[in-house]
């Protein structure tokens, strides 16, 4: 499961699962289960439309989706809780202006694991300000194999620890332009890890945990027809960001990253879509928050934090069709790397993942979608469910 990401409720990395009493659940079997709790019960029995006027003469429905989480995982046993959604305008937005959403979801899991997400994006004044972010809760571990481009899936260890999570954008639009701040929040505690494994006798920065606390520049451009599950446009983003003790942070860096997406529609209901994304740190970068591949966005195939670097380069394209009704479906492909220094970025060997996935639109009017994605890699495969599309 990928706690660090703050849309995907759950993903598991494995061709065949065990129980601590010894009974074997096959990949078939969990697929199949997730298909009946992330598809079937949201679908046929907990979503609901509420009507809200929003002029004298034009009604816009909002929507409210609240269903439940069953899931089994290696790491975790077997997990449960609930998952709402709530996309809405506010009172006086016009039906045409981006939708806002806030979505909530509180897990608990066999091996007494714990953890809660408030993700958040709203706007206001006809898009003239939007406010994205999350509010977390996670009593958690990860999985590490080392830093680099060339760790060994077999070194897999993991580290437990316990944190709040605070994320905020505030922007402000001007035309296509959004420009604001961000603001990054980690409280970790106490790290749980392997005596005598990779991060006892490799790791210096960040090994006792500590608080990363951020906050730097943000510019977004935004041509997107939709927000969500866009058929046209661009949307790129630049951040800039500092930890240092002004903001509360115990560990000095800084962290530059470029996201481009760019989405094309070749006929009717079929886009093609591509994304890029670059990472650099540099400054005394905990391991911990060092950028990745591997989550529900980022190269799906790859186990959750597979490699972490200081720097890092994803690659990935995704073509998008319907099959029918409310559902659709999707084809993805992609090439990532990380690398200690700028210098040594794609000159690293890149990693390649691909897979298809389900798409359920849960609104007609707001495009917001359940989706189900599965990708593969030469180490295996990956199957994910979470909200919205990868990018």
């Amino acid at each position: 499961m990928c706690a660090q990401t703050a849309h995907t409720f759950f993903s598991f990395n494995t061709p065949q699962l065990k129980t601590r009493y010894g009974v074997k659940l096959t990949r078939h079997y969990v697929f199949g289960l997730w298909i009946l709790t992330a598809f079937i019960f949201p679908a046929a029995i907990y979503g609901q439309e509420v009507n809200h006027i929003k002029s004298d003469t034009v009604a816009s429905r909002n929507s409210i989706l609240v269903y439940p989480l069953i899931f089994y995982l290696p790491e975790t046993g077997f997990g449960g809780g609930a998952a709402a959604i709530y996309t809405f305008r506010f009172k006086g937005e016009s039906p045409g202006s981006n939708p806002s959403q806030i979505r909530f979801s509180v897990d608990f899991t066999q091996n007494r694991q714990f953890f809660m997400q408030l993700p958040f994006e709203i706007y206001l004044r006809e898009e003239k300000w939007k406010f994205k972010g999350e509010l977390g809760y996670f009593n958690y571990f990860y999985f590490h194999y080392g830093i680099g481009n060339n760790t060994l899936a077999a070194n897999r260890e993991t580290f437990a620890v316990t944190f709040p999570r605070v994320r905020l954008d505030a922007l402000y639009q001007f035309k296509n332009l959004y420009a604001g701040i961000r603001y990054r929040l980690d409280g970790y505690g106490d790290l749980n890890f392997k005596q005598g494994g990779i991060i006892d006798r490799e790791i210096v920065t960040g090994r006792n945990g500590g608080v990363t606390s951020s906050a730097g520049l943000l510019f977004q451009y935004d041509t997107r027809d939709f927000i969500y599950h866009p058929t046209k446009g661009i949307f790129a983003e630049f951040d800039y960001a500092v930890n240092n003790k002004l903001f509360g942070s115990q560990f000095h860096y800084q962290r530059v990253s470029v996201n481009v997406s760019a989405y094309k529609s070749v006929a009717e209901n079929h886009i093609l879509a591509f994304n890029s994304s670059m990472t650099n740190m540099s400054g005394d970068v905990p391991f911990f928050d060092m950028p990745y591949f591997g989550t529900s966005n980022l190269a799906r195939g790859f186990q959750d934090r597979r490699f972490i670097d200081r720097n890092l380069f994803v690659l990935q394209t995704e073509y998008r069709y319907p099959i029918y009704g409310r559902f659709s479906g999707v084809a993805f492909a992609s090439l990532s790397e990380v690398s200690p220094s700028i210098s040594q970025l794609l000159k690293e060997s890149l990693k390649g993942a691909g897979g298809v996935g389900l798409r359920y639109r849960i609104t007609k009017e707001e495009r917001s979608m359940l989706r189900l994605d599965i990708g593969f890699t030469r180490e295996g495969s990956a199957l994910y469910i979470t909200i919205n599309d990868a990018f």
